[in-house]
């Protein structure tokens, strides 16, 4: 169960990172987290990191099992700062990809023997294989 909110706290504040690094940039579409209510909207927005401790602090004062505790209170202490500086440094790396996407997926499809190739993928009758290109 801890480890789940470990993951969860990961994501929470990816999320949030990445929608404020993309509605910082100014040729880019803002993206409020309420346009996305009513899901996911609480999760992208800066009350995450709020919510996340609350709900961090009373998992650990009702748990029972002291190793359950024990690695709440962790998260309370470090777990929550190591998510945010891997999610400011991954959402950086998502708005990277992002602009590079457009180009990466255009000039595939301006590939003619690219192009036969990934849409016979998947067709009936074709190869369980990927043959070496």
């Amino acid at each position: 169960m801890v480890a789940i909110f470990l993951q969860d706290v990961y994501r929470w504040l990816y999320e949030y990172r990445k929608l404020d690094v993309m509605n910082a940039r100014q040729d880019l579409r803002t993206v409020t987290p309420e346009s996305l209510a009513p899901y996911p909207a609480q999760w992208v927005s800066p009350s995450v990191r709020g919510r996340m401790y609350r709900t961090a602090l009373r998992r650990a004062l009702a748990s029972h099992n002291r190793e359950d505790r024990s690695a709440y209170l962790e998260i309370l202490r470090h777990g929550w700062r190591d998510a945010d500086r891997e999610a400011r440094a991954s959402s950086s790396s998502y708005l990277s990809f992002v602009s590079a996407w457009p180009g990466v997926v255009d000039a595939l499809w301006n590939d003619p023997a690219l192009q036969k190739r990934i849409m016979s993928t998947g067709a009936p009758g074709a190869s369980k294989e990927v043959d070496a290109w």
